[in-house]
C-alpha cells in the first residue's frame, strides 16, 4: 500500500512539474509568436513555481528534478542580466534620465527638481500629454533643446530634452518613437531615442515593433535608447531592439513598475547604449513608474 501511495505521489508531482514547465517554455518562444513575450513577462513567478516542483521531484527521487533545477538556475541568471554583464565596458561617458511621467501626474515639480539634481546629459520621457508639456519649459534653462512626438491621444506622447543642439529629428506619429541626433560631449554624433511600447499580446506591441525596427536599423552611428518598453529585458521584443541598434542594456535587476510587484518584478523602464552602463533607480515622484538615471558607455 505504501508503495502504491508513493507511486501515486510521484505521478502527481511529475504532472505538476510538467504543468509548471509549460508556461516557462512558452515564454522563450516570443520569436515564433507574440504570445511568447506575454508569457515571458511573468517568467520570475513561473521560475519559482518550476523550482518548487523540481525540488518536490527530487524529494520523491524523480531524477528529472535535477534537469529542472539546472534550468531554473539558467533562467534566473538570464533574468538578472548575467549575459549582459559579460559585454559591458562600464565606461561612463554620458548620462540619461529616463522617466514615464504617468499622464495623471498631478505635479511635475518633484520630477523637474530630480532631473536637474542628477545633472544628466539628456532626458527621455513618456506619457507626456498636452497638460504636462509645461515640464519642457520648466526644464528649458538646463535643457534648452527638446522635441516631442505624439503617441496615444489619452496617455500622451514621448519627448527628449538635451543640453546639446538637436541636428536632426525623427518622429513616428502614433508609434511611441522619437529620435534626435546631437553632438555628444566627445564631439561625435549620437542618436538619442525615446520609446514607449504597447503591452505585448493581445495588445499591439508586435505590430508597433514592425514599424520601429527598420527605423532603428537605419540610424547611423551610436545610439542611446531610453524608454518604457512594457516588457522586461529578457523578452524577445527587447532583444530585437537591442540587436537592431547594436547596444547593450545598462545593467540593473531593479524593478521600475511597482504595480505588479507582489506578482512579478517589472524592470520595464530601461536604457540601452553601445557600451552598456549602470542604472540608479530614482523615486516615483507622483508617477507609477520609477525614474532611472543611466550612466552609459560609448
Amino acid at each position: 500500500m505504501a508503495a502504491q501511495t508513493r507511486t501515486a505521489m510521484q505521478r502527481a508531482i511529475l504532472s505538476l512539474w510538467i504543468l509548471s514547465a509549460l508556461p516557462l517554455i512558452l515564454g522563450f518562444l516570443g520569436a515564433l509568436h507574440p504570445v511568447g513575450d506575454s508569457m515571458a513577462v511573468f517568467r520570475p513567478p513561473f521560475t519559482v513555481a518550476f523550482t518548487v516542483a523540481s525540488l518536490l521531484a527530487l524529494l520523491f527521487r524523480i531524477r528529472i528534478g535535477w534537469i529542472g533545477i539546472c534550468a531554473a538556475i539558467l533562467c534566473a541568471l538570464g533574468m538578472i542580466g548575467y549575459s549582459n554583464l559579460l559585454n559591458i565596458s562600464w565606461d561612463e561617458d554620458f548620462s540619461v534620465y529616463q522617466k514615464n511621467l504617468n499622464f495623471r501626474l498631478p505635479d511635475t515639480g518633484p520630477v523637474v527638481a530630480d532631473i536637474i539634481a542628477t545633472g544628466a546629459g539628456a532626458v527621455t520621457l513618456q506619457e507626456v500629454p498636452d497638460r504636462l508639456l509645461p515640464i519642457l519649459d520648466a526644464l528649458s534653462e538646463t535643457y534648452p533643446h527638446s522635441a516631442v512626438c505624439d503617441f496615444h491621444p489619452r496617455v500622451g506622447g514621448v519627448a527628449i530634452l538635451t543640453k546639446a543642439p538637436i541636428e536632426e529629428r525623427l518622429c513616428l506619429d502614433g508609434q511611441g518613437f522619437l529620435a534626435v541626433r546631437v553632438i555628444a560631449p566627445d564631439g561625435l554624433p549620437l542618436w538619442i531615442v525615446s520609446i514607449h511600447m504597447h503591452w505585448p499580446y493581445p495588445y499591439r506591441q508586435a505590430e508597433q515593433l514592425e514599424r520601429i525596427l527598420p527605423v532603428l536599423e537605419g540610424l547611423d552611428g551610436r545610439v542611446v535608447i531610453g524608454g518604457d518598453f512594457n516588457m522586461p529585458p529578457w523578452g524577445h521584443s527587447v532583444r530585437q531592439i537591442r540587436d537592431a541598434t547594436r547596444t547593450a542594456r545598462t545593467w540593473s535587476p531593479l524593478s521600475t513598475f511597482p504595480r505588479f510587484q507582489p506578482l512579478a518584478p517589472m524592470p520595464i523602464d530601461q536604457v540601452f547604449a553601445p557600451g552598456g552602463g549602470s542604472l540608479e533607480k530614482r523615486g516615483l515622484l507622483g508617477s507609477d513608474h520609477h525614474g532611472i538615471l543611466a550612466r552609459v558607455g560609448f
